[in-house]
């Protein structure tokens, strides 16, 4: 779904900044400033950038310089330049409901979302009938999950200006189908939780439906209980991130986003990183015997000799080593193997064995001898 903003046309806007103007003449400002809006309504951005920056230049107080070059730098993806025009004209001219309104585009394509609201919604007090500023205000209300805000500013855009109701109308018919899409998503993954209370991805899908409609707290408490159920879950620590920084908790979103990045670290930025992946299980047919399953991250495509060794420790202490033998590369997702004997001489007891790589080892599995 494509969203609709819109800048309004710089012509029109224009009249109303009311202005000094500079005597009309060959090399003033207003020359250069109206040859650039005649290059800006044939395309040529280039070039009308230039004739209101030379308009600046021959007169830096002029604030509709600044605003026109302010409207047309987003077309040359330079938002931060169009902002920074904007402010230097509001700051020469600061009840301007135009300039407010185009800032607040920059701010909204920069995903600033209260930036633009803020800028929004100043363009409407000083001109509660500027239509265009209402359209552009319910789409920065509806990229934060204010959907029944959005609708209403939609509503207000096609009652004042007829003009823009094509554009208001799309607008307002995409956000009631994304009104919609969203119960329906909520209503899913909640049958889907109903179901399996242990679902992770239920709950996430439901936080980020919520998400969708501004409903924080919602959408924290079920990226919360994803997390509770998988704590190694880095959706669900990214998710409640977003939520949290939505609703204004800068700290606690950088904890989570800082968790979030340390989960979806890629594994291979860990050498190796070796696991028992099930448990060391007896053989029927030979008590003595183990079979082992390692795991390493790590994929090395040189031809190199592994070799592993299994260490059994009780209390503490290592009471047998017992070499696995060789493994030749390369070694990707894992290397399994079945050694006989490996019990052998032990007493009766508990113990805890681990395998052995260079200067890695696996996780402990607990092993029981008995008679």
């Amino acid at each position: 779904m494509k969203t609709k903003l819109h800048l309004g046309i710089v012509l029109c806007l224009l009249s109303a900044l009311a202005l000094p103007r500079i005597a009309v003449g060959q090399q003033t400002a207003e020359y250069f400033l109206k040859r650039g809006l005649s290059k800006q309504a044939s395309s040529d951005i280039d070039g009308a950038i230039a004739d209101f920056s030379k308009a600046i230049e021959l007169d830096p107080t002029y604030a509709a310089a600044y605003y026109v070059r302010g409207v047309v730098k987003p077309f040359k993806h330079d938002l931060d330049g169009a902002i920074a025009d904007c402010t230097k004209a509001l700051e020469l001219n600061p009840d301007n409901a135009p300039t407010y309104n185009a800032r607040g585009f920059a701010k909204n394509s920069k995903n600033d979302w209260d930036g633009a609201l803020a800028d929004f919604n100043k363009a409407i007090e000083l001109d509660p009938k500027f239509a265009i500023a209402y359209n552009n205000r319910g789409t920065a209300k509806r990229m934060i999950g204010d959907l029944d805000g959005a609708l209403a500013d939609f509503t207000t855009t096609i009652e004042l200006d007829p003009q823009a109701a094509s554009m208001a109308t799309k607008n307002l018919e995409d956000t009631k189908q994304m009104q919609s899409d969203v119960e329906d998503a909520i209503a899913t993954a909640t049958k889907a939780i109903n179901l399996n209370p242990k679902d992770v991805d239920a709950y996430n899908d439901r936080g980020e439906a919520k998400m969708r409609k501004g409903d924080w707290d919602g959408a924290i408490a079920d990226f919360t209980t994803a997390i509770e159920l998988d704590p190694k879950s880095d959706e669900a620590y990214e998710n409640r991130g977003k939520a949290k920084q939505a609703k204004g908790d800068q700290a606690g979103a950088k904890r989570d986003l800082a968790k979030a990045a340390r989960l979806r670290q890629p594994l291979s930025e860990e050498p190796y990183r070796l696991e028992i992946k099930n448990k060391i299980s007896l053989s029927n047919k030979n008590p003595d015997k183990v079979s082992l399953w390692f795991h390493c991250t790590k994929w090395d495509t040189a031809k190199e000799n592994y070799k592993w060794a299994l260490l059994i420790s009780q209390n503490g202490k290592v009471v047998k080593t017992s070499p696995i033998g060789i493994c030749d590369g390369p070694l990707n997702t894992g290397f399994s193997g079945g050694l006989d004997n490996v019990f052998s001489g032990l007493p009766v007891g508990n113990y805890v064995v681990i395998a052995k790589f260079k200067e890695l080892q696996t996780n402990p599995v607990s092993v029981t001898v008995a008679k």
